[in-house]
């Protein structure tokens, strides 16, 4: 099963390359990210300053930073319903009996049935969202 998705995407890298992302985010349309971080770059204050320059340049983000090393559903839960809170767009579906990797057909962890049923669930997700 093979499909294409062509995402709209601009990638800046290296430094200082965050104080562009008000630009990026400009040119992508885009006004309110939802950014996933982890506790660590909140510590730092690192998203203090992301937020800031987003917010002065009238961009409204929601920073979600409670990831885990190893997700898990409780983990992932917790960050759909902060994507939900923030006016986002969000399906999640957990296939119990499908472990981490299920979708790489090159594995042992490989579960045809979900991953079939996980693709096709992403694909009408990204239709209905014009993506």
């Amino acid at each position: 099963m093979v499909a294409s998705i062509a995402l709209r995407r601009l990638m800046r890298i290296g430094a200082g390359a965050s104080r562009l992302l008000p630009e990026v985010l400009g040119q992508l349309g885009l006004s309110r990210p939802f950014v996933v971080t982890d506790p660590y770059l909140v510590s730092s204050g690192r998203t203090d300053t992301l937020r800031e320059r987003l917010t002065s340049a009238g961009t409204r983000a929601t920073i979600f930073a409670e990831t885990v090393p190893d997700p898990t559903v409780a983990s992932v839960e917790a960050a759909r319903d902060a994507a939900k809170a923030a006016g986002k767009s969000v399906e999640l579906v957990v296939f119990p009996e499908a472990p981490h990797g299920f979708h790489a057909d090159y594995r042992p962890s490989y579960r045809k049935e979900a991953a079939e049923d996980g693709w096709a669930r992403a694909l009408a997700f990204f239709k209905a969202h014009g993506v």
